[in-house]
């Protein structure tokens, strides 16, 4: 197991005169998301003053410079989902605050300086038990919600006070130390889904954590960050919410990611061991 990297007051003496407020920061394994990231990369060194920070299988595919911090990193949890938090412990060890972003996320105007708040700022979240909405013929919901239920038994949570973090972009800002506690329990409770065979729920496991740690976590619009994504875009576009020039962006992106052959998902393993609960707290 990799050696986990907790956040630290200081930073490292080697990037101490270019500390900045925060940083960005991704995960990018495999060459899809290497691929992905390099682009990202561009759009920051292009728009932004902040550094990029990446963890990743291969430094040696990225141009490592004053605006981006490569990093070699071995996949730790089933399909990268939880590796994220291993992306933020490694930024708030250098800087007082991170911006994770998905690597298959764009860039499409200047950032503005941001002041962020201690905890979570979510771009997107809802209440943790209305995400799952509906669960009507879907077992994969109603398994998920009665591992959220036990969670929150474990640790006397109000699950109306929990909500479901959209991992594609949040920020995460020190917390007197609460930060560490956030991660080290992020940890725990993924492993404890992947135990029981639930790999890609990041998003409730970040808002166990922060609620059970009592960790901010609040909605952020961040108005500051102008973005790609690919399922969000898809929506803003349906209802008319992207302005003309945004919209150009997008189609180009779209293009010439259509442009590149289908990716086919890998298949992830059955849960370990029995069909019973396991437990790890």
């Amino acid at each position: 197991m990799m050696p986990f990297v907790q956040p630290t007051n200081t930073p490292t003496h080697e990037i101490k005169e270019n500390l900045q407020q925060f940083c960005f920061c991704t995960l990018a394994i495999g060459a899809k998301y290497r691929k992905l990231a390099v682009d990202l990369a561009a759009d920051l060194e292009k728009f932004s003053s902040q550094p990029l920070l990446i963890l990743t299988d291969k430094p040696q595919d990225f141009n490592q410079s004053s605006q981006l911090l490569v990093f070699k990193h071995s996949q730790q949890s089933v399909g990268c989902y939880h590796d994220k938090r291993y992306v933020i412990a490694k930024a708030l060890s250098l800087y007082d605050a991170c911006v994770f972003v998905d690597a298959d996320m764009r860039i499409l105007k200047d950032v503005a300086q941001i002041q962020w708040q201690p905890g979570i700022s979510a771009r997107s979240c809802a209440n943790i038990l209305q995400h799952y909405q509906p669960v009507e013929d879907r077992p994969d919901r109603i398994k998920r919600i009665e591992m959220i239920k036990k969670c929150s038994q474990k640790f006397n949570l109000d699950l109306e006070q929990v909500n479901f973090v959209s991992e594609f972009m949040f920020a995460v800002a020190k917390d007197s130390g609460k930060e560490i506690k956030f991660l080290e329990l992020w940890e725990k409770i993924g492993n404890y889904f992947e135990l029981n065979g639930i790999y890609d729920s990041e998003g409730s496991v970040i808002g166990l954590a922060a609620a059970a740690q009592e960790f901010p976590l609040r909605h952020q619009e961040m108005p500051e960050i102008e973005f790609f994504n690919d399922k969000i875009d898809a929506i803003r576009i349906r209802k008319a919410q992207v302005d003309q020039e945004n919209c150009k962006s997008i189609s180009r992106i779209i293009n010439r990611r259509h442009s590149h052959s289908a990716h086919s998902s890998k298949k992830l393993p059955a849960a370990l061991g029995s069909s019973q609960d396991i437990s790890i707290f």
